[in-house]
């Protein structure tokens, strides 16, 4: 049985929005993720280029992207989700949830209402921010062809 944000399986709204500024969007959030881990552990902050297509509900696509922080020990990820909460200024848009179900409890993540998704979690001995954009119409044309977006 599914359990928490996007259990009842509601449609996805399918966004209009080019992928350039989803990109944009996708890519703030995860450096405002990644300033939750405390400064005194953060050893080096690495946002990736580029990111891949994936599909999403209702004919859609997602895309999805990551930035790792390394740090010099593994920060309380827990308190990190609390903290963010609290005080960040985008914090009402997404549902915070710590545990995530598909990593037996660790980390936290967010999910909006476009069915965007940040995961927030230790990777072996780094911090791994997972992206996955909201759903949005690829216009070829305009956002590229799923192939040429990779290779960015």
């Amino acid at each position: 049985m599914l359990t928490g944000p996007r259990a009842d399986r509601t449609p996805v709204p399918i966004s209009r929005q080019p992928l350039a500024e989803i990109k944009v969007d996708v890519k703030a959030v995860e450096a405002d993720l990644a300033s939750f881990v405390p400064a005194e552990l953060v050893l080096a902050v690495e946002p990736d280029t580029s990111g891949v297509i994936m599909d999403c509900s209702n004919g859609g696509v997602s895309w999805a992207s990551h930035t790792t922080v390394r740090v010099s020990r593994p920060p309380d990820l827990e308190e990190m989700a609390e903290r963010l909460r609290a005080t960040w200024a985008r914090a009402s848009e997404f549902s915070v949830v710590v545990g995530d179900p598909r990593q037996a409890g660790d980390g936290f993540y967010l999910v909006g209402s476009g069915a965007q998704s940040y995961m927030v979690g230790m990777l072996g001995d780094v911090v791994q921010i997972m992206s996955f954009g909201p759903c949005f119409e690829l216009v070829p044309e305009r956002d590229g062809y799923p192939w040429d977006i990779r290779a960015e």
